[in-house]
């Protein structure tokens, strides 16, 4: 299992009342462990209906490169292209609980760009607007979350480090102990 499931596949591993699969998927996703997305990867353009994906964030890949890195690499280009500008800011922890990390991903769902998520980070759009993305990196052994955003506007790429901000703080808020704080890196 790779941490996504075909939706048209769960009567396989589903032993229970077949209808009851969406009541306990959105109990599952209230829970913040698991999400449905729709496949955007398949490309037929004539097609009505996107297959529907099960999305478990802690049972998906370790490596982002693996999965997503042609789709990255086109969103998010290793330069920052001409016209944008790019604001960075790191969360370092007290300690990650993986778990947390996964709830998160969960609470991001519906900013995903093109399902661009790995078990440890996640490319997302501001609110309906592809021209401010953000990558989110956890590093586990270092106990941080880097938070990278563009676009053009500076007061855009400031609402959405914002609203990644306070989700973080809700989201390691249920953890007693867990304590972190904003840094920036130095340029020295």
């Amino acid at each position: 299992l790779n941490g996504i499931i075909d939706y048209s596949q769960l009567n396989k591993i589903w032993n229970g009342p077949t209808h009851l699969v969406d009541t306990y998927l959105s109990l599952l996703e209230k829970f913040e462990v698991c999400f449905i997305i729709e496949d955007q990867q398949n490309g037929i353009e004539d097609q009505n209906e996107n297959e529907k994906k099960l999305v478990i964030p802690n049972l998906l890949s370790e490596d982002k490169m693996r999965i997503n890195e042609d789709k990255l690499e086109m969103k998010w280009p290793i330069t920052i292209p001409r016209g944008e500008i790019e604001i960075e800011r790191i969360f370092s922890f007290n300690q990650v609980p993986s778990e947390m990390v996964s709830r998160l991903l969960v609470r991001f769902h519906d900013r995903i760009v093109d399902n661009i998520i790995w078990r440890r980070g996640v490319l997302l759009k501001h609110f309906d607007d592809e021209n401010v993305l953000c990558l989110l990196e956890v590093k586990m052994e270092e106990n941080l979350f880097e938070i990278r955003i563009r676009g053009k506007e500076r007061k855009e790429c400031l609402e959405m480090m914002k609203y990644i901000y306070e989700e973080v703080k809700i989201v390691s808020g249920n953890y007693g102990g867990v304590k972190w704080k904003e840094c920036v890196r130095s340029p020295h």
